[in-house]
């Protein structure tokens, strides 16, 4: 489609192999450095204000979809896409790879194992109704993807109308060709398109923006909150050093070769990290943290008692349910690794190269959990379970914590004991 080729041709300039560097293309290099500007801007001020931009960021996609959704409704041959989209094919349940991909999707539109979720949770009030949040974030985001699904599955059978095909999987792929390919395909229908086109990547934008607070939110309140003595009064300094490193590590993306580059590094980052993380955190708070310790701190947070169906719930998820469906995907997801070709047109293959490549960028991440394990386990060899156990300083930070809230006169259920067993 013209769309496809102005993505391909014009945006990314794309070289004809992966080892064709060709230079960096100036014009995605420029929004490069406005995107990292603008988060510096709004991750110096603090979690404060970039909350307050999240308000925004989280709202714009919902007008845009039912904008597009309404639209692209009213197009000839819309409805096969829909029934496309509604189109159950039971048999693929037995298809491992449809559970790889499906177990990849919740990471990346929930964000477990990535580390923002609970930086942004730490900023919550002591009695944040955590377990309400824990039901309406999941059901929030599965019907905004299901509401999404609507929305561009009907443009894609417009697309495949106008193109004479029956497959709509054939239209267009998946990854970073679905939202610069098929939705301005669909805002090219709108009256007025060229305003909404450039609503539309304003909202692409702050989407990415609110992404990347919660990721970088991670690194820099793990650090300065680590060593408050040297970073809490130069917060700004360390945030922009930060950004300054990342940037300039993910320069290479901004070259023509850039979206190869992209490619290898997201097949690979989501198969090896993401799953081994999520057995990690399951495991670590059942098993070495204690998970009636856990149970414990969640009643003093939500002020109440957790039911017997509830710790039973969670025990099952938490000590075998998860941990064990994450470690078959991931063996699946090991068992069935193939790079995806490096050219749709003609199918043509990665270099050997790039995969090792992949492998060994997907592994850096890790290392950090392996190289401080060993630090801690090598400095209390005498101990090792007191690595297993919360140090004192951790403790204490509990119950000044309690504290504070009997000092306002809250009404508290439970004592600085039940909190610290």
């Amino acid at each position: 489609s013209s769309s496809e080729e102005f993505w391909l041709r014009n945006v990314l300039e794309r070289t004809d192999s992966v080892e064709i560097v060709g230079g960096f293309q100036w014009k995605i290099l420029v929004c490069y450095l406005v995107a990292w500007a603008l988060t510096y801007a709004c991750l110096s001020f603090g979690i404060k204000s970039s909350g307050k931009v999240v308000y925004l960021t989280a709202t714009l996609p919902y007008v845009f979809l039912t904008v597009i959704l309404v639209r692209g409704a009213l197009l000839e041959g819309s409805w096969q896409g829909v029934k496309f989209f509604l189109r159950t094919d039971w048999k693929q349940l037995k298809n491992l790879k449809i559970w790889t991909t499906a177990a990849g999707q919740i990471f990346y539109s929930l964000g477990p194992g990535w580390g923002g979720v609970m930086a942004m949770a730490s900023y919550n009030d002591l009695h944040n109704n955590l377990l309400r949040d824990a039901v309406m974030i999941p059901v929030i985001s599965s019907f905004t993807s299901f509401y999404g699904g609507f929305a561009i599955f009907c443009v894609l059978g417009h697309m495949a109308h106008n193109l004479g095909i029956d497959d709509i999987s054939q239209v267009t792929k998946s990854g970073p060709g679905l939202v610069f390919i098929a939705y301005p395909e669909a805002l090219s229908y709108l009256p007025g398109s060229y305003i909404w086109s450039a609503c539309f990547f304003f909202m692409i934008i702050t989407v990415g923006l609110d992404s990347m607070f919660g990721c970088m939110e991670t690194v820099i309140s793990a650090i300065v909150d680590e060593y408050q003595g040297v970073f809490k009064r130069r917060r700004k300094t360390f945030t922009v050093i930060i950004c300054a490193v990342i940037l300039l590590i993910g320069l290479p993306f901004a070259t023509r070769a850039g979206s190869y580059y992209f490619q290898i590094i997201d097949w690979n980052l989501g198969i090896i990290v993401l799953f081994g993380v999520g057995i990690a955190e399951s495991w670590a708070v059942v098993f070495f943290y204690n998970i009636k310790k856990f149970f414990r701190h969640i009643e003093v947070m939500v002020q109440r008692r957790l039911n017997r169906c509830f710790r039973v719930v969670v025990m099952g998820c938490w000590g075998f349910l998860t941990p064990v469906s994450l470690l078959v995907v991931a063996i699946e997801s090991y068992r069935s690794y193939k790079l995806p070709p490096m050219r749709e047109s003609d199918k043509t293959p990665y270099p050997d190269w790039c995969s090792t490549f992949g492998w060994i960028v997907a592994a850096i991440p890790a290392l950090p959990m392996a190289l401080y394990a060993f630090y801690k386990l090598a400095c209390n060899y005498r101990d090792p379970l007191i690595v297993l156990r919360a140090d004192n300083r951790f403790k204490e930070i509990e119950r000044m914590r309690m504290m504070d809230v009997e000092r306002e006169g809250k009404d508290v259920t439970f004592t600085t004991s039940d909190l610290i067993p």
